[in-house]
């Protein structure tokens, strides 16, 4: 039955105003503006931008074309570098989608990065577990900074547990959205704490334990709300791991059906800059990450 005139008003309507509030219409593949929130990541970049720029000093290709590249996660891991930053928008947009204001958001793996304070100005509570000692110190330093801000006053609370998530203290259904960037093995170097979940461990191993992260995170998530990883595939030693495949594979073992798997797409990859290394190995430049959403049952 074909729409009437005011039908088809009040459809555009509503589609102008999602787009509005979304920033667009949610579509399959994501690109994130990584210039939003700069004030946020500045209080994380400092170090990433000292240790990039080190690297790139010693990299043989045209330095001209640093501006033009987004900088390789492999150039921000290894002892002594510096962890890949998260961006704002990304923390905006999957939360405005995916959770309400004066909701509770978990992250599995605070890490030193953007999250908490996002949430936090989104108007969500948010509770953060690590087991880093200097992550979660300048996370505190933060949270308070945050907390004491008149001007960003808005009733949430922020919860920084160090300790790792695989014994949540929370109770079973009692947060309204599961969202995080998990570790990467052993190939993004976190500190020395025994709890680490990738120090000296096989990557089998390794899943074993991310199985009971999220495993305790579904506990904790409440029926029919949501929980997402944001992740990537990587290489180790010259061997190529789908780690996303194996974070579905988790949510699978644990009950949690995948609801959605929406792309996340760079503007550029420092990989573009050595084409001849590129043919050679017959990989191509990554531009991507993954969201894996999963939505428990009801």
């Amino acid at each position: 039955m074909p729409k009437t005139a005011e039908e088809i008003a009040e459809s555009r309507r509503r589609r102008a105003e999602i787009a509005n509030k979304y920033g667009g219409v949610p579509t399959s593949i994501w690109e994130i503006d990584y210039t939003v929130g700069k004030d946020i990541n500045e209080l994380h970049s400092k170090k990433q931008h000292v240790v990039s720029v080190d690297r790139h000093k010693k990299m043989d290709y045209d330095k001209r074309l640093y501006r033009h590249v987004a900088m390789s996660v492999q150039m921000v891991r290894g002892k002594g570098a510096g962890v890949s930053t998260f961006p704002p928008e990304l923390v905006k947009r999957v939360e405005s989608f995916y959770s309400e204001p004066g909701d509770t958001v978990l992250d599995l793996s605070a890490g030193h990065n953007s999250r908490m304070e996002c949430t936090y100005q989104l108007g969500r509570n948010y509770i953060g577990y690590d087991p880093s000692i200097p992550f979660m110190e300048f996370n505190v330093s933060v949270a308070e900074k945050l907390l004491n801000n008149k001007l960003l006053a808005n009733g949430c609370t922020i919860t920084l547990r160090r300790q790792s998530a695989e014994q949540l203290e929370e109770p079973d259904n009692s947060v309204d959205l599961v969202f995080t960037s998990p570790p990467y093995w052993c190939i993004e170097d976190y500190g020395d704490e025994p709890e680490q979940l990738g120090k000296n461990c096989t990557y089998d191993e390794f899943l074993d334990r991310m199985t009971t992260v999220l495993s305790e995170g579904h506990r904790v998530l409440k029926p029919g709300k949501f929980m997402i990883i944001n992740i990537n595939d990587f290489m180790y030693e010259k061997e190529f791991y789908p780690y996303h495949a194996d974070i579905i594979n988790i949510y699978r073992k644990i009950g949690l059906p995948v609801h959605d798997i929406i792309i996340i797409k760079w503007k550029n990859s420092i990989s573009q800059c050595f084409a001849t290394k590129l043919e050679r190995w017959r990989r191509v430049a990554k531009l991507h990450e993954y969201l894996i959403v999963g939505r428990k049952k009801l």
